[in-house]
């Protein structure tokens, strides 16, 4: 590999006629407004794309291999670049992190690590203590990440925020006429596309994305989400691997579960009926909201049937909709009814997305127009694959 083989100081290209010669222990590849980039840390981001088209040696000839890592190279190079003078920009506005801001980012660590530790419990739910701690440590290790680094990048992306919101902090304010503007765009837009795909109109919601018009009418409905113990789940993928039609072990165990939820389900019916709020109930057991109408097509006829038992909003259904890794129980939260949403309505969420538009081309603009003002010298030759 080129940027391997060059950085080691051998010949990049030995036995394919590439003459270029060994450059000195750690070159600098580029040099932007008078500070350098090295080779080594150019290599540390191609090492993996080296890879990645040296194993597609059998699919890709040569040629084309040269041509790809090339390409990859200049992109990354003009990465490294961009970076750098993002870095001089924040040196030159003087921005740094409060005591706050930098605990916030030495916590960056912690959290990398108390993801890898759930990923792990999860995968080997057998596993406990001093094992799993064993288990999540040889995670962390294989993984390449280290403390310093995760650490630095959390800490760079606070200040490059903290420039984005210096640039941009003096845009003029969204009008009612930009925003007007803007919904009935968009009321253009999604009525014949809602009206002909309510899947559509189902997907922008959860997305929770700006819409302004409701084709048909909707129950918006809370699931509570009962689900399986992890271990529970992973015996029954277990058992789903091996299933036959011969053998009804999986489906014996999976109607057992449902069961045992059914009983919980029971135990919060309970305590709805002694008067704990929905609210309270979802936080506890966790839910989420959906939309369901006549139209929908993408839930299963369980599903649709106990939505459609529930006879006015605030009720909630007692039967479980079974799930393979779980169950639901549904409750008739709210209805929508069809037709354009009112401007004051959505007037906000309009004025938000339609200022985050303007900063997000204040920021490019001014990145541009860095890139461009920039002094860059570029050795071409650390660069050439071909």
């Amino acid at each position: 590999m080129l940027a391997l083989s060059l950085l080691l100081g051998g010949c990049a290209g030995a036995g394919e006629g590439h003459d270029t010669p060994a450059p000195a222990e750690d070159p600098v590849l580029a040099v932007v407004n008078g500070e350098d980039i090295p080779y080594s840390v150019f290599v540390e981001r191609m090492v993996t794309v080296e890879a990645l088209y040296n194993s597609l040696s059998g699919t890709l000839s040569e040629a084309e291999i040269k041509e790809k890592l090339q390409s990859e190279a200049e992109n990354v190079l003009e990465t490294l670049i961009q970076e750098t003078i993002l870095r001089q920009k924040i040196g030159e506005y003087s921005l740094t992190l409060t005591e706050e801001e930098e605990l916030e980012a030495q916590a960056a660590w912690t959290a990398v690590q108390d993801k890898i530790a759930e990923s792990v419990a999860h995968s080997y739910p057998d596993y406990s203590g001093e094992d799993l701690e064993a288990l999540v440590q040889i995670a962390i290790e294989g993984s390449s990440l280290q403390k310093e680094t995760v650490v630095q990048s959390t800490r760079q992306q606070m200040l490059l925020e903290k420039l984005k919101t210096m640039l941009t902090a003096e845009l003029p304010a969204v009008t009612e006429s930009a925003v007007e503007a803007y919904y009935h765009q968009l009321l253009t837009e999604q009525q014949p596309q809602f009206d002909a795909d309510a899947a559509a109109f189902e997907s922008a919601m959860l997305g929770k994305a700006a819409v302004v018009y409701i084709p048909h009418t909707y129950r918006v409905l809370y699931e509570l989400e009962l689900r399986f113990d992890d271990d529970v789940r992973s015996l029954l993928a277990q058992l789903k691997e091996y299933d036959t039609e011969d053998d009804n072990t999986y489906e014996t165990m999976m109607d057992n579960e449902h069961a045992l939820l059914s009983q919980r389900a029971g135990e919060i019916r309970a305590k709805a009926e002694a008067g704990t709020p929905l609210a309270d109930l979802l936080a506890e057991y966790g839910g989420r909201v959906n939309y369901f109408s006549e139209a929908t097509t993408r839930f299963s006829n369980r599903y649709r049937d106990i939505a459609l038992s529930l006879q006015q909003p605030g009720e909630i259904a007692w039967e479980l909709v079974e799930q393979d890794s779980g169950g639901l129980l549904l409750c008739w939260a709210d209805t929508l009814s069809p037709g354009p949403i009112p401007l004051r309505e959505v007037e906000g969420t309009i004025r938000e997305i339609i200022q985050d538009q303007r900063c997000a081309a204040a920021w490019s603009e001014a990145q541009n127009r860095w890139r461009q003002e920039a002094e860059v010298t570029v050795d071409q030759t650390l660069l050439s694959y071909m």
